[in-house]
């Protein structure tokens, strides 16, 4: 494969690394296409850096992967210099994840070990979904990505079934017509399914955004409405 090549695959996976002359190379090339300048690659992270800069640009690390010795054939690192190939640049309150939006994860807590029991360190993280796990996953900078810099989407509401409970889907359905296309709620549980009504509130309980307390879907013009109604939320 040629440079230009290399370079253009680079680029199409966010691992060129930039010289501090201003060329672009591929993240193969352990010096600078143009000037020769030698690289270094973060142990942390798996960056590769121009040698004139003292720290990563992506995590900020200072520890070159090339003085820990070739991964390879095996070699003995201190705690400290281990731990920071796990972590990576995760710290607490950052926003990452593993590719692709819907595993995006926001760090809770990081304990760095030596922990007495399996797992020897471990890390605390909330799910897009609310859930959190604690885990011992290391970084991996060919997939994993900062999302600290972007700001976090506001979360979609979580539909309740009125009757059971359950967590609904909302999904829509069509008008055959007049080709209108309504918001309607199905329980994942009980199997129950009820209209969704823009001036309800998504999330209340009494109604599942409905509007109807129960989700009866009342057709009378005088039937009593949701106390959630006109106070959505946008």
């Amino acid at each position: 494969m040629t440079y230009e090549t290399d370079l253009a695959e680079a680029k199409r996976t966010g691992r060129a690394w930039g010289c501090t002359c201003g060329a672009d190379n591929p993240p193969a090339y352990d010096c600078c296409h143009d000037c020769q300048r030698p690289s270094w690659t973060c142990a942390a992270c798996d960056t590769v850096n121009a040698c004139g800069r003292s720290e990563c640009d992506e995590c900020g690390g200072t520890m070159p992967a090339e003085l820990l010795g070739d991964r390879e054939e095996g070699f003995e690192m201190t705690w400290e210099e281990w731990i920071a190939t796990q972590i990576g640049p995760r710290v607490v309150g950052g926003h990452y994840d593993h590719g692709d939006d819907a595993t995006a994860y926001e760090v809770l807590a990081i304990d760095p070990g030596p922990r007495p029991a399996w797992p020897v360190w471990q890390i605390t993280v909330r799910r897009a979904n609310g859930q959190v796990h604690r885990h011992c996953t290391r970084w991996d900078s060919r997939r994993d990505r900062d999302r600290s810099t972007e700001p976090i989407p506001a979360s979609a509401p979580t539909i309740r079934c009125p009757r059971d409970g359950g967590r609904a889907e909302e999904y829509q359905v069509r008008n055959p017509d007049t080709g209108d296309v309504f918001d309607r709620a199905r329980c994942t549980h009980c199997g129950h399914s009820w209209d969704l009504d823009p001036g309800a509130d998504a999330s209340c309980r009494a109604c599942g955004g409905s509007g109807d307390p129960g989700a009866q879907q009342q057709t009378a013009l005088l039937a009593p409405r949701c106390e959630c109604v006109g106070t959505a939320r946008s």
